[in-house]
């Protein structure tokens, strides 16, 4: 059993009704008091902290004994220390007693849910219990109440940003390309002046990894473009924005019959509410080369030597031809395709909240892109 699923099977066993039925009175109020420092540590991701430690020291020994339990703490300073804690945190009415119970039921449930594999939930139900919008400004990250929060053992209360992860996938497939290629140009410089023939042959799976990642770097980058227009989509859908646009309710009332594509995304919601860009030299450009690497990836996932419409080709010429020079364009085109995309819009309306903590992709100097969060390593300085 890993770590994560033996902190979680432990924390059930606290919260759990049957743990609970056998504490009453004062012991019984200080134990939940307890929980509910306990619930908050985890959502901020202080799981695995010196402080969470005692805490979880401290409701056991409540178990063990609790009426020497009731000695040891007093109840009036667990309560005022929790109670205060749950203010600096944002919890709606702090003081008000029966604000433990509250969280603590909270806590049980997306522990038992955790147990059954759902960790998702709507941002909406934790508005139940706390003040969303002033708790994740400290965080510095955009909630509405539509979102999905991972509820992670290990590291918080994550909002989930489906583009973010979609991108990291891409960055990770393009690092793991690059260090291939390394990998290749390092044998190549200590290989003696052997024929070139030797040379490509001892070095085919080298060539045939970094081919497969190029290829999975394609499919990812149109994975990440896909995922920031059906999010930003949901977004916009699910706050009923620009529906007296005929082309933009239409698309809203599509999607509960049949799938949308990302380019009625883009030609019905972004082009068609802001006029701006269908004007835009930069990005009509773009938009035209993301549907040529579209059609590629489609290639990639769609393997087929049938003929392409209208050129006498197969469908798999396209996928042959990729090189390390080509990938590195497309790459560079998806992302400034996106990054632009959001850049010009309202600020109320842009998600990619993350993109300015992070190394800008720059796919053309042929190198690993760091994922320091650069935030956090100016803090350190």
């Amino acid at each position: 059993m890993s770590t994560r699923d033996h902190i979680l099977e432990f924390l059930i066993f606290l919260t759990k009704s049957a743990t609970i039925r056998k504490l009453s009175g004062k012991p019984k109020k200080i134990y939940k008091y307890v929980l509910g420092i306990i619930f908050l540590n985890l959502i901020n991701g202080d799981q695995l902290k010196q402080g969470q430690n005692q805490n979880i020291r401290q409701v056991c020994n409540i178990l063990e004994n609790p009426i020497e339990a009731t000695r040891k703490y007093d109840l009036e300073q667990v309560k005022k220390q929790a109670q205060d804690f749950f203010a600096s945190r944002h919890i709606k009415s702090p003081y008000d007693d029966a604000t433990i119970d509250k969280v603590f039921l909270f806590f049980r449930k997306k522990l038992e849910d955790a147990k059954k594999g759902k960790t998702l939930f709507l941002a909406s139900e934790l508005e139940e219990i706390i003040n969303l919008v002033p708790y994740y400004e400290e965080q510095d990250v955009p909630i509405k109440p539509h979102y999905w929060l991972d509820f992670s053992i290990m590291e918080g209360l994550i909002p989930t940003q489906p583009e973010f992860i979609t991108y990291t996938d891409m960055i990770n497939l393009w690092n793991l390309s690059m260090e291939q290629k390394n990998m290749i140009d390092q044998y190549h410089n200590k290989a003696s002046r052997g024929g070139f023939g030797e040379q490509f042959d001892k070095t085919f799976e080298l060539r045939s990894k970094m081919m497969t990642l190029l290829r999975n770097c394609v499919v990812s980058a149109i994975t990440f473009a896909e995922s920031y227009l059906y999010f930003l989509f949901y977004d916009f859908k699910q706050l009923r924005l620009f529906e007296s646009n005929p082309k933009v309710k239409a698309l809203y009332d599509k999607e509960g019959r049949e799938h949308i594509q990302d380019t009625e995304i883009i030609k019905n919601l972004i082009f068609e509410v802001f006029p701006k860009f269908k004007t835009d030299n930069q990005i009509n450009k773009l938009y035209k080369e993301y549907r040529k690497i579209n059609n590629t990836r489609n290639g990639i996932i769609h393997t087929s030597v049938s003929k392409a419409k209208g050129v006498q080709q197969p469908k798999l010429q396209p996928v042959l031809n990729l090189s390390l020079p080509l990938v590195q364009e497309y790459l560079s085109t998806i992302t400034d395709f996106i990054f632009t995309i959001d850049e010009g819009l309202p600020l109320e309306h842009q998600i990619l909240f993350w993109r300015d903590r992070f190394e800008y992709p720059d796919f053309t100097m042929g190198e690993t892109i760091s994922f320091k969060n650069l935030e956090v390593s100016s803090s350190e300085k």
